[in-house]
C-alpha cells in the first residue's frame, strides 16, 4: 500500500512538472489561486520524496526476517553490491533513453539507493548493524552545517552528486536521502522487533510525533516550493527541518496504510498491487515516456508553452488524459512485472544424452 502511494504520488508529481512548468520553472502566476493552493498542499511532495524509505524497508526484510541482523558474509557483501551497482547503472540508463547522452551522467534516485546499497552492504560487512544506527545519527547533526563543511572544489561531480547540487541538475544527492534510506531499514527493523500490530502501531505514533513536532514548531516541516526549479536544489537539499520530518510522515502514512490493507481485499493484478510489485520498472518506463513526451509537445507548440496553447476545452482535456495516461502505463508496466518476473519463471534444465 504505501509503495503504491508513492508511486502514485510521483506520477502525479511529474505530471504536474510537465503540465504547470518550463523546464521546472513554474507558469502559474504568483497571485492565480492554484498557485496558493499548491504551496498549500506542498506536504504531499513527501509522498513521492519517500522512495528511498520504501527502498530501505525493502532491503532490511532481505537482509533478515528476524531481530537479529548478522554481519554480511563475503557473498551476501557481493550480492547487495551488486544490486546497488545494478540500481546506478538504470538510473544513468533512463537517464540515456529519457533525455539522450548529455543527460547520462545525471544524477537520481536510483543512483543514490544503489549507493546506500553500497555503502550498508560495506559498513554490516565490518561492523554489526547497531553502527548503521550511529551512521545516520552522525549524518543527522551534521547535515544542519553541510555548507560549512562542503569540501573545496564544489563543481566537481562527485562532490555535487554526495553533498547537493546548487544548480539542481543533479537531483537526489546521497547525503542527506542516505539517512532516508536508513530510515526505511529501522522503520522495517521495528516492524519485526514489535511483533505485535498494537505495538507498532503505538511505535508509528510516537515516532510521527517525536520527528514532527520540532520541524512544525520551526513551521518549516514541508518541501519547499521554488517557483524558478520546482525540482532543484531546494527540493532534493532541503533544510534540516524538512528531512527530519519526512520519516515522521511516513510513519503516519505507514499506519494509514495499515488500517486501509485490512478493509481493501487486493487481487494479483490490482492497481496497487500493480504498482507495488513493479516499482523500479514503473519508475523507468514511467520517466521515459512522460519525458520524451513533454519534450515533444513542447517542440511542436507554440512557444513551448503547449498547455497555454490549447483552447479552454483543450486545456481540461490535457490536465486529465496526461495523468489518466501515464497512471494506465503504470499499471501496464507494473502488470507485465508480475506476469513477467513474478508469475513467469524462466528454467534451464540440463539433460544427459547418451548419443554423445
Amino acid at each position: 500500500m504505501v509503495k503504491f502511494a508513492c508511486v502514485a504520488g510521483m506520477i502525479l508529481n511529474h505530471c504536474f512538472y510537465w503540465l504547470f512548468t518550463d523546464y521546472g520553472r513554474v507558469i502559474i502566476s504568483a497571485d492565480h489561486p492554484l498557485f496558493d493552493w499548491v504551496s498549500r498542499c506542498m506536504f504531499l511532495g513527501f509522498i513521492p520524496l519517500m522512495l528511498p524509505l520504501t527502498a530501505g524497508c525493502t532491503l532490511r526484510f532481505h537482509l533478515s526476517s528476524t531481530t537479529e541482523i548478522p554481519r554480511l558474509a563475503f557473498l551476501q557483501t557481493a550480492k547487495l553490491t551488486f544490486s546497488g551497482i545494478f540500481l546506478m547503472f538504470m538510473g544513468f540508463m533512463m537517464n540515456l533513453f529519457a533525455g539522450g547522452w548529455s543527460v547520462i551522467m545525471a544524477w537520481n534516485v536510483l543512483q543514490t539507493v544503489g549507493l546506500s546499497f553500497i555503502a550498508i552492504a560495506a559498513i554490516l560487512s565490518l561492523a554489526p548493524a547497531k553502527f548503521l544506527a550511529l551512521v545516520g545519527a552522525g549524518c543527522m547533526t551534521l547535515y544542519p552545517w553541510l555548507d560549512h563543511l562542503r569540501p573545496a572544489g564544489g563543481e566537481s561531480y562527485f562532490i555535487q552528486v554526495i553533498f547537493g547540487d546548487p544548480s539542481g541538475f543533479h537531483s537526489w544527492p546521497f547525503i542527506p536521502w542516505f539517512l532516508i534510506v536508513l530510515a526505511g531499514f529501522f522503520l522495517s527493523h521495528a516492524y519485526i522487533y514489535f511483533s505485535d500490530p498494537c505495538r507498532f502501531r503505538q511505535m508509528l505514533i510516537a515516532a510521527a510525533a517525536a520527528f514532527m513536532l520540532p520541524p512544525m514548531l520551526l513551521r518549516q516541516w514541508m518541501p519547499v516550493l521554488d517557483p524558478s526549479n520546482l525540482m532543484g536544489a531546494k527540493m532534493f537539499s532541503p533544510p534540516w527541518p524538512v528531512i527530519l520530518a519526512l520519516p515522521g510522515f511516513s510513519a503516519l502514512i505507514f499506519l494509514v496504510a495499515g488500517q486501509l490493507e485490512k478493509l481493501v481485499h487486493l487481487s494479483t493484478r490490482s492497481l496497487i498491487n500493480c504498482f507495488s510489485k513493479g516499482i523500479l520498472w514503473i519508475y523507468f518506463v514511467h520517466l521515459v515516456v512522460g519525458n520524451r513526451l513533454y519534450v515533444f509537445l513542447k517542440e511542436n507548440s507554440a512557444g513551448g508553452d503547449w498547455v497555454n496553447s490549447l483552447s479552454g476545452p483543450g486545456k481540461i482535456a490535457a490536465i486529465i488524459a496526461l495523468p489518466t495516461f501515464m497512471m494506465l502505463l503504470s499499471w501496464l508496466t507494473g502488470y507485465l512485472c508480475i506476469r513477467l518476473l513474478y508469475e513467469k519463471r524462466f528454467r534451464i534444465e540440463l539433460k544427459k544424452c547418451d548419443n554423445l
